[in-house]
């Protein structure tokens, strides 16, 4: 798995890194330094391609208009394109997310100047926008450590209301516009802590954890389909005097859930897990580093291998597909039967190839260069988006 790491020396004050995480120890080797002075720690993921994203503030305008920007690095810490993110000064952003089944992220941002909160639909390959409104009161504050999507785009998040003190879980669709407040914290000092999507059972799991308690925190369920919040009442038990602040939060390919909050590193198997407590095993070995953002790898543009029917990239074997991948003679061929139409695009969204045929033809890529570039495979309704890489 990988993250952003936050570096102070004398000598070079406040650095940023791109790290390489090994869950099982918690050892972090540096990979790259990054072209930032600062990041906002709600956005940390992989694409649809295999590249990781998050989002900082560019170095060279730091402070100015444009320097919010959405970074994508491969995984040697190559960057590979940044999104400018805002046009002025003022708007802060509580998190990006990637789309399950399409090409696109989604972003939630807020305007200190004028209060207004605002959803973005962004095109992955492009950069363009599109924006939606949201009626939530100009004083409202974000939370950036509860956020997550479902495999229908549903986003949810946590706002917290300054004037009436109580912290509010909502969920925004942005196919038909409606946000919906679905649980709400009463008095100062709670929160909801690192949300994670288990796609498999279209479920959302996660913390209510208040700031001055030291006995852990409860877990919640969120069913996907209904938006229902339970609160379990089963206790989840770390360190002691561990507030559960989610400084970031990941879950790996194989179902296990990584947290790193202020007081120590957690490896959980899972959350299926029966009361009243359990304990958060915590990894093998404590490091202290500043680490945010982190984002394990996905296999496909789908959460996990049991959705990849329900979103993009390599598709079921009883599907349509494309292979070898790499191409290694400048020829692919396309199994199934049926019409089909490819388009290639370059890394920086340019289309270079478009073919249309019938399944179980070779096609021919020799007239582009060697490299990586995203396949579109359009069959049946059907889009597939993967990473294509072109050998020699």
């Amino acid at each position: 798995m990988f993250h952003v790491e936050s570096e102070y020396t004398v000598q070079y004050g406040y650095r940023y890194f791109f790290d390489k995480l090994n869950p099982q120890t918690g050892v972090s080797v540096q990979i790259a330094q990054l072209p930032i002075v600062g990041f906002f720690s709600g956005t940390g993921f992989f694409n649809c391609f295999g590249h990781y994203v998050f989002q900082g503030i560019d170095s060279v305008l730091q402070n100015g208009d444009n320097a919010n920007a959405l970074y994508e690095v491969d995984t040697l810490g190559n960057l590979i394109r940044s999104f400018p993110m805002d046009t002025a000064q003022g708007t802060w952003y509580l998190s990006t997310f990637p789309s399950a089944g399409t090409a696109f992220y989604y972003a939630i941002r807020l305007d200190v100047f004028t209060g207004n909160w605002i959803a973005e639909k962004i095109n992955a390959l492009t950069g363009a926008r599109t924006l939606q409104t949201l009626p939530i009161p100009t004083t409202y504050s974000f939370i950036n450590s509860a956020q997550t999507i479902t495999r229908n785009d549903v986003l949810w998040f946590s706002v917290y209301d300054q004037l009436a003190t109580n912290t509010y879980l909502l969920s925004f669709d942005p196919a038909n516009g409606q946000l919906t407040y679905a649980d709400t914290l009463l008095g100062y000092g709670y929160d909801y802590e690192a949300l994670n999507y288990d796609c498999a059972n279209d479920t959302i799991y996660g913390f209510v954890a208040h700031g001055d308690t030291v006995s852990g925190a409860e877990l919640i369920k969120i069913h996907g389909a209904s938006g229902t919040v339970i609160h379990t009442g089963i206790t989840a038990q770390g360190v002691l005097n561990d507030r559960f602040a989610g400084r970031s939060h990941t879950r790996l390919t194989d179902g296990r859930f990584y947290m790193h909050t202020f007081n120590a590193t957690y490896l959980l198997p899972n959350f299926y897990v029966s009361g009243p407590t359990f304990v958060l095993p915590t990894t093998a070995a404590q490091q202290t580093l500043s680490v945010f953002c982190m984002a394990a790898p996905r296999e496909t543009c789908s959460f996990y291998t049991a959705c990849e029917t329900n979103g993009i990239g390599v598709l079921a074997e009883t599907q349509t597909s494309l292979f070898p991948n790499p191409v290694v003679h400048g020829l692919v061929y396309i199994n199934g039967e049926g019409e089909f139409i490819l388009t290639i695009f370059d890394l920086t969204g340019k289309r270079v190839l478009e073919v249309s045929g019938n399944k179980g033809m070779v096609v021919s890529l020799a007239s582009l260069a060697r490299g990586i570039y995203v396949a579109q495979l359009v069959t049946d309704g059907k889009t597939a988006v993967q990473k294509l890489i072109i050998e020699p």
